[in-house]
This record gives C-alpha cells, sequence and structure tokens, in this order.
C-alpha cells in the first residue's frame, strides 16, 4: 500500500508541508500561521529550528501568528496589529518595547486589545 496525505493526521501533514517548504535556501522567510495544526512540543521544536537557522545562515524570519506561547526567546522583532485592522499597535526590537519587561508576550497583546475595545 502507498503512502498518502490523506490518510495522515492534519500535524502530519503539517510537517510535511514545512519540510517542502524548507527545501529551498531562503534568505527571508515568511511564515503565515505555520505552527496551527503542531503540538505544543513540535511548535517550540520548530521554532528552536528557525532561531538556529537565523544565527547559522543570517537569515530572517517573519512569523505571523495568534499563538504566542514560547515566542519569548524567539522573537528579535515585534509589530502586533490593533483591532479592527487599525495597523500596527507597536512594533519594533523586542527589548525596545517596555511594556515586554517581565511579562509574557499573550499578555500584552490582550492587554493592548482590551484597552482599544
Amino acid at each position: 500500500e502507498h503512502w498518502r496525505m490523506t490518510r495522515v493526521s492534519d500535524g502530519q501533514r503539517r510537517r510535511v508541508q514545512i519540510c517542502m517548504g524548507l527545501l529551498r535556501e531562503y534568505k527571508v522567510l515568511l511564515l503565515d500561521e505555520i505552527t496551527v495544526d503542531l503540538d505544543l512540543v513540535g511548535r517550540l521544536d520548530l521554532l528552536e529550528f528557525f532561531r538556529s537557522e537565523c544565527e547559522e545562515r543570517g537569515a530572517t524570519v517573519v512569523y505571523a501568528t495568534h499563538i504566542f506561547d514560547g515566542l519569548e526567546p524567539w522573537a528579535t522583532h515585534l509589530a502586533y496589529v490593533g483591532p479592527q485592522d487599525e495597523g500596527f499597535e507597536r512594533a519594533g526590537p523586542v527589548a525596545s518595547l517596555p511594556e515586554l519587561r517581565g511579562r509574557k508576550l499573550l499578555q500584552v497583546v490582550e492587554g493592548a486589545s482590551a484597552r482599544s475595545a
């Protein structure tokens, strides 16, 4: 019997899609919700892989997500959008954003959403 993409789980399918996308070299990698079907361990492993790839290759990863767990040690720059697509709520190097000091990213973004509501 032959292996088929339609017979694997969403997470397994996502892993295959990620591997296929990473076959070519890149300087800039644009990722939109790439970890949505991965479990927590798979997501954190993938983020660690991208961090090491950025350091070793000098590559840049632009990662759009609504899943913030585990991003604090990974991100060097951050931009988040305000409600109703009002544009960037905040953007810049993570170290320059005082609201992140001692707080989790999810708390900061949720706080911005609550203030704007």
